[in-house]
């Protein structure tokens, strides 16, 4: 919501496996603009990263229409635990969101140096959301104080 004004409620998640689709927009007229791509990330991140410029030819690949089947299925928000956790932040306003990043940085960066279990994630998400983040940042400096704040609580955690 800092970047683009949106609020929880104006944001829809579907589950779709094909990973082929990263990202839908419905237009005021219901109309759906889509970005879809082979299920591969590098292409729409170097594509965010180079804000449009030319990419590396080789991250193009052509995507076949006419044998293509695209599945798209509400989340389950029990079964998919940071997704809830991500909304409970946006919810909350003040500096939730930074929180939730800054903890989920340091419990995945934890979990690859085998520290805790993929299911310890949300718990130490969880767990660094309770503290208090209720102060809306209003500064570069107050962000990143949000964000130290947030580290620090989280490595405690582990």
């Amino acid at each position: 919501s800092y970047l683009f004004g949106y609020k929880a409620e104006d944001i829809s998640v579907v589950i779709h496996r094909e990973s082929m689709v990263h990202a839908m927009i419905e237009k005021h007229d219901g109309s759906i603009l889509m970005y879809m791509s082979k299920p591969d990330m590098r292409l729409p991140i170097s594509l965010s990263i180079l804000n449009g410029e030319e990419n590396d030819k080789e991250l193009i690949q052509r995507v076949d229409f006419s044998n293509l089947t695209l599945h798209f299925e509400k989340p389950n928000f029990k079964k998919f635990e940071m997704l809830s956790l991500a909304y409970k932040a946006l919810k909350s306003g003040g500096a939730y969101t930074i929180a939730y990043n800054a903890a989920n940085e340091v419990a995945v960066s934890a979990f690859l140096e085998k520290k805790i279990s993929l299911l310890e994630i949300p718990k130490m998400v969880k767990s660094t959301m309770h503290h208090d983040f209720k102060k809306e940042p209003k500064s570069y400096n107050e962000i990143m104080d949000a964000h130290k704040k947030a580290l620090r609580i989280a490595k405690e955690l582990i």
